[in-house]
């Protein structure tokens, strides 16, 4: 209880800042039954888990339609509220934009090398040694998520809740941005930036965990993506400020 208390508290404090980041705890849902006392403890707590959802991203919408919200100053053409007048006004034109958004975007966001590579608006180098440094990045994320644990494996049916977490987290961050930083009634959603999807990579990485027999020097895996990490971060950094 103390663990299930201290997660849910840490979300709620991260969604200060970042609110479609509340989906995570959906993540709760993947406690086994057997952990609790009894079935009605383990729907209630299932319940509670959504309901809490529904209210923290209620304290976004409800201000919207209850009042004007502008939206960002540095846009032209904004209005939070008037954008959510026009969602929903027009609820399968923003499903399609969605559907495009998604369809053009969402690997490139989450996998492309800017996902990693564009530390907010330091640098947007396009250049062979980032795409590189990229790629090993991702292959040590990978190879970090190898197991000769059976336990560590996750079942079909966590696997399906990390990946609806994503997706619905996925659909709020175009969503806010849709409302906040483009132009009402535009037919493209502006402002979407990998960096907002950094805290993401590993719950996409996690559902690939692979079970393999007899692997080597497992932990050495980790010392290597920590350590590219750290030079490109210094590559960066020095490539900005010369």
């Amino acid at each position: 209880k103390k663990y299930i208390i201290i997660f849910i508290l840490s979300i709620i404090w991260a969604c200060l800042v970042k609110v479609f980041y509340i989906p995570l705890i959906l993540l709760l849902l993947t406690i086994k039954k057997d952990k609790f006392e009894n079935n009605k403890q383990y729907n209630l707590f299932r319940i509670s888990i959504i309901l809490l959802i529904f209210v923290v991203l209620s304290s976004l919408v409800l201000p919207v339609i209850l009042k004007d919200v502008t939206g960002d100053a540095r846009v032209e053409g904004t209005n939070v509220s008037l954008q959510m007048k026009y969602i929903l006004k027009y609820p399968f034109r923003y499903a399609y934009l969605l559907l495009k958004m998604t369809i053009k975007n969402f690997i490139r966001m989450f996998f492309g090398y800017k996902a990693l590579n564009e530390l907010g608006y330091l640098t947007s180098f396009d250049i062979l040694t980032i795409k590189l440094i990229y790629f090993v990045n991702l292959i040590g994320l990978l190879l970090t998520s190898i197991t000769n644990n059976e336990e560590n494996k996750l079942n079909k049916k966590t696997k399906i809740i990390i990946g609806l977490a994503i997706f619905i987290i996925w659909l709020l961050i175009c969503t806010a941005l849709y409302l906040d930083w483009t132009p009402v009634g535009s037919n493209i959603i502006e402002g979407v930036n990998a960096r907002y999807f950094l805290p993401l990579l590993l719950y996409l990485i996690v559902p690939f965990t692979i079970k393999i027999e007899k692997i080597a020097r497992e932990k050495y895996y980790y010392m290597i993506v920590l350590l590219v990490n750290f030079a490109n971060i210094m590559f960066l950094l020095i490539s900005y400020y010369s």
